[in-house]
């Protein structure tokens, strides 16, 4: 306990109380009912940052204020001489206080007044700064795993060691409009419809046996109803919650709610089942490959015409299934596909299982990502061999038509030689016909019998 001006006190005035005093980790300034310091140890300096020598018992406390004051105690705000002022009222009012403070040199202190019967007032000084950066730490961390509950999809739940709810975050009940009291103290069974309990009994029993075996368990699916009637479907994990003695506290976990997520996988599934219908029933070979040439998809008309499962062949190139030929040019032509990224038709011959040679023309298109790179390549093969066969025959009896108009031109063609001939050969005995003909009936030479006339 400092009660001189160099901070020492003689060896035989110490009692075993200051002694203490000089050796505690809070600081301790004591002043008597005329606000004069009688007391104080070497700590309360350190820890308000005065000068060790400047300050002895015997001086008025109103001294330690003004130097807080001038160095920026107080509120830091306004002349020193009020904040000065201000703290003295309160000194002066003698009554008990607990306060935290920031220092200039941004440490905070625990201020503790205490009026002490018959003698005056004491105060202690405790350094908190890092009780304060530790218990800001703890609320920022806590501040953000709200954050990150309340925003995120999933639900945060712990039960007790009776394996019934004690906790759920506000996302759960935004989901469910459930309200906490309706959750608490309740076994998560009691929300579960018997009929599925009892239809999923294997799975549930294996879901209670790691419960009862405090076993961690991640991903345990499960159906269940809310609030309003409406069927709720969730995924769930969870931990084991022990004590330091390693005594069993219960469980913590998360949740989330995979309704949609199991709606749109069913009517992902139905599409895709509607779709496989759809290209089974195709009278054209279709098939779906990766960017490296593997089968995804192949239709059953494709399974058909080469005599193979279509199980078999996905995963696998077409090199093991066709010839190096017939590999190498439909190759060539997906990459083409590639290097254009756009569709590439060609006609091809393609062998068959049961129908010997085939001719098919073969449209393959590529399905491009969202950077515009090609991800999936699909082919379309429409077997066009009657098609040509057609073609043939139509350009045979085309060709027969054509020989048929020639030898009908030069037929009529004779004809009207014939015409131009005979008439040329006609027309010299005809016009000396007509001529005297003529002659006779004008009479130029006589007239003539009425009968001859007519």
């Amino acid at each position: 306990m400092v009660q001189g001006k160099h901070i020492k006190m003689p060896a035989h005035s110490k009692n075993i109380f200051e002694l203490a005093l000089d050796y505690i980790n809070q600081g301790v300034v004591i002043y008597d009912r005329d606000l004069i310091v009688i007391g104080f140890n070497q700590r309360a300096l350190e820890i308000l940052d005065m000068p060790l020598d400047l300050f002895s018992v015997g001086d008025p406390f109103s001294k330690w204020v003004h130097y807080n004051a001038e160095h920026g105690a107080y509120g830091g705000q306004g002349p020193a001489k009020e904040r000065a002022e201000k703290r003295m009222a309160i000194a002066r009012t003698f009554e008990p206080y607990q306060v935290d403070v920031t220092r200039p040199n941004n440490r905070t202190l625990e201020l503790t007044g205490r009026p002490i019967p018959g003698v005056g007032f004491i105060t202690t000084y405790t350094d908190v700064t890092e009780r304060h950066q530790s218990e800001a730490l703890a609320r920022e961390s806590e501040q953000r795993f709200r954050d990150f509950a309340e925003m995120g999809s999933d639900w945060f739940w712990e039960m007790g060691p009776d394996l019934r709810f004690t906790y759920h975050t506000p996302r759960y009940f935004e989901i469910t409009k459930f309200r906490p009291e309706d959750k608490i103290g309740t076994l998560r069974t009691q929300f579960v419809d018997k009929d599925i309990l009892a239809s999923e009994q294997k799975k549930w029993d294996a879901h209670l046996a790691d419960l009862q075996a405090r076993r961690a368990f991640k991903d345990f699916e499960y159906e269940f109803k809310a609030q309003t009637g409406q069927k709720v479907r969730a995924r769930i994990s969870g931990t084991p919650i022990l004590d330091a003695d390693g005594k069993f506290m219960g469980y913590r976990g998360i949740g989330t709610d995979i309704t949609e997520i199991m709606k749109n996988a069913a009517a992902l599934r139905e599409s895709e089942e509607r779709f496989r219908v759809l290209i089974d029933n195709l009278p054209s070979l279709v098939n779906l490959k990766d960017r490296d040439g593997r089968y995804l998809i192949i239709n059953r008309k494709h399974s058909e015409l080469f005599g193979f499962k279509q199980q078999n062949i996905v995963g696998k190139v077409i090199s093991e299934f066709l010839s190096e030929k017939q590999a190498d040019d439909a190759l060539l032509q997906e990459s083409e596909v590639l290097e254009s990224k756009s569709a590439v038709t060609r006609e091809r011959v393609i062998p068959t299982n049961d129908h010997g040679d085939r001719e098919f023309l073969i449209t393959k298109f590529p399905i491009l990502d969202d950077q515009g790179e090609v991800a999936r390549m699909g082919t379309i093969g429409t077997d066009i061999t009657q098609l040509k066969e057609a073609q043939s025959a139509l350009i045979l009896a085309k060709q027969d038509a054509e020989k048929a108009r020639a030898d009908a031109e030069a037929a009529s063609r004779g004809k009207s030689d014939f015409l131009a001939a005979m008439s040329h050969d006609l027309r010299t005995p005809l016009n000396a016909i007509i001529g005297f003909a003529d002659v006779i009936s004008m009479q130029y030479f006589g007239p003539i019998s009425e009968k001859y006339q007519e």
